[in-house]
């Protein structure tokens, strides 16, 4: 390994757990003509790098967060197609999205997982190692430095193009004098709109920790904006209606005592909790869609990123 970060403290820890590791495995499986484990934490020159990539029968790329990762590219580069080696990449590099066509994808932190992919690897018939060496190839032939920046570009015109060139970028700011002075000189029935997340209530952080739950307890609405909605709820001829994202399990903590009509979920469910309502106060859903036979599939796709994500809360609504 090159070595890289030589000042951060989890890394020191790292490569002190690794030389120890190696010395273990060495110590038990090494012979006077053999020794199981070359571990080689120095700088390699171009043309040694190169040589080590091109002799190497199998990659394998342990991330367990990462971003691009260029080991794997630059692997397939130097292989050849009469004996190419294999790549095997972690699901937790960048490479994994870009390269797991024709290489061994797999979680690092499952043991038997790496064990089994280390042996189809060693054992592959060269014929399957071509085929994978040529998808491999091929990928990171036509996917350069210059295709994506080209990407980038080029995706950025279309942005530009589609936006009028005079359109501010953020809207003027309302003039609360004019918007009271509207509201009292309009007989007419009107409808007070109000998001609840960053408009009537903080925002929670994306950085935060807290679930929901302690969310919504934490940030109930102060008594002073519970009397000011409720005031213009009482007239007839206003209706106010508060959006939020927010399961209706936080909604109706944080509306508490809240006389309007609550929208939870994007819109999703609603109930009408004014004061004038005679009608259902339950939760209602808006659409007519309400097959929700989908969700245990996705769930399980979400919860599989969840715990292979650090710090990653999950939400079923």
């Amino acid at each position: 390994a090159v070595p890289s970060r030589q000042s951060a403290p989890e890394y020191i820890k790292l490569t002190k757990k690794c030389n120890e590791l190696v010395g273990k495995i060495n110590a038990k499986y090494a012979s006077f003509s053999s020794v199981p484990i070359h571990f080689l934490y120095q700088s390699f020159g171009f043309n040694d790098l190169v040589a080590l990539y091109h002799i190497s029968k199998v990659c394998y790329v342990t991330s367990l967060r990462d971003g691009m990762n260029l080991v794997s590219f630059e692997y397939i580069s130097c292989q050849s197609m009469e004996d190419p080696g294999v790549l095997i990449v972690s699901e937790f590099a960048g490479a994994a999205q870009s390269l797991g066509c024709g290489s061994l994808v797999v979680n690092p932190w499952n043991v038997e997982q790496v064990a089994l992919s280390l042996q189809t690897a060693l054992t592959m018939d060269k014929k399957q190692r071509q085929t994978h060496q040529e998808i491999l190839y091929k990928i990171i032939s036509n996917n350069t430095v210059q295709h994506w920046a080209n990407e980038v570009i080029s995706a950025l015109s279309a942005a530009f193009e589609k936006c009028p060139q005079n359109a501010p970028i953020v809207p003027s700011p309302c003039s609360l004098a004019t918007i009271a002075k509207s509201f009292r000189s309009r007989a007419q029935n009107r409808l007070v709109i109000l998001g609840l997340g960053g408009t009537v209530i903080p925002s929670i952080s994306k950085h935060s920790n807290v679930n929901l739950a302690e969310y919504a307890s934490m940030k109930k609405l102060s008594a002073r904006t519970v009397e000011c909605i409720n005031k213009l709820a009482l007239s007839e001829t206003c209706t106010v209606a508060i959006l939020s994202s927010l399961p209706r399990s936080a909604v109706e903590i944080l509306l508490d005592g809240v006389h309007c009509i609550q929208y939870a979920e994007n819109g999703y469910f609603m109930r009408d909790w004014s004061i004038n309502s005679k009608g259902n106060r339950k939760w209602q859903i808006t659409t007519n869609y309400t097959d929700n036979t989908w969700k245990a599939e996705v769930l399980k796709i979400i919860t599989y990123f969840k715990e292979r994500t650090p710090n990653t809360t999950l939400d079923n609504l």
